[in-house]
């Protein structure tokens, strides 16, 4: 009879733990990173409508997006779309025009709230696609006319280079406290770049 003692090596667990421990920093760290964007979204909203005196917010706010891509090294950018936006859309647009006959007077169009708030000689009329436009003649004659749109292009710049850099104390913070919770340190580095993809 033969007596026989095998040693037996599973490191299927030793993997796994790895595994898990490596995924829990790169789960806290595309959460740290996601929180700190969506504060400086935030703030880029609100800088950015009231700047350019553009109300309601919403129509700074759907041009903003935030995204975190989870690939061997994780990283989160805030983009905006910095195409001018119509003037017809803003809150409280009204038309100070009245047309009698062939003949037009008033002061134009007025948009409360705004700074230089009245466009004298202004009209609201529809467009193509029959969405309404705040138009301005450019010359003496009927036509051609310009829809006058407002610029973010500039404030829309300044106020995402100012916030992302102001998140990112934020996002040490928030990575460190994220492992804090599930009793681990933080391993790794969280280097941020500001890139002007524009």
């Amino acid at each position: 009879m033969a007596y026989g003692v095998k040693h037996r090596w599973d490191d299927r667990k030793v993997v796994t733990a790895t595994t898990e421990f490596r995924n829990v920093h790169r789960v806290a760290a595309a959460r740290a990173i996601r929180r700190s964007l969506r504060w400086a979204q935030t703030r880029v909203v609100r800088e950015v409508a009231s700047m350019c005196g553009i109300s309601p917010q919403k129509l700074v706010r759907r041009r903003v997006r935030v995204s975190v891509s989870n690939g061997t090294i994780i990283r989160g950018s805030v983009s905006i779309m910095v195409n001018d936006i119509s003037a017809a859309k803003l809150r409280g647009v009204v038309d100070t025009g009245v047309q009698t006959g062939m003949v037009r007077s008033g002061h134009g169009v007025r948009i409360p709230g705004r700074s230089g708030g009245t466009y004298p000689a202004a009209f609201l009329a529809q467009g193509r696609g029959h969405n309404w436009q705040v138009f301005r003649r450019t010359g003496k004659s009927r036509l051609p006319i310009k829809a006058i749109r407002i610029s973010i292009r500039a404030q829309a710049r300044e106020s995402i280079t100012k916030w992302v850099n102001a998140s990112l104390p934020m996002a040490r913070e928030e990575i460190a406290r994220q492992l804090a919770l599930r009793k681990l340190t933080p391993s790794g580095a969280l280097d941020v770049e500001a890139s002007d993809d524009a």
